[in-house]
């Protein structure tokens, strides 16, 4: 869950932050674009269920890092260093 902030107010340190199961379903709920649709095809509950399942096996994590294309390849380093410890090939 990406979450830009002003660097002239923040700083400019990128921060990984582990989510739990709980909070990241709600995340997920609420991120969700199509939740009037699915609501009106009956299948919101399904949607809850596979979102339980989904973090029950992937972690989540929220992402806090300086806004300005300056910082892009250190945000991305910082996701590359974080998912090395969670992917397994």
């Amino acid at each position: 869950m990406p979450e830009r902030r002003d660097p002239a107010v923040w700083g400019t340190d990128i921060e990984i932050i582990p989510v739990s199961r709980r909070d990241a379903v709600i995340e997920l709920i609420r991120q969700s674009f199509a939740a009037p649709i699915l609501h009106a095809m009956g299948v919101a509950p399904e949607r809850l269920i596979k979102l339980s399942q989904i973090v029950q096996r992937i972690p989540v994590r929220r992402l806090l890092y300086p806004n300005g294309m300056s910082y892009l390849s250190q945000v991305c380093d910082a996701i590359q260093a974080d998912c090395s410890g969670v992917i397994s090939v």
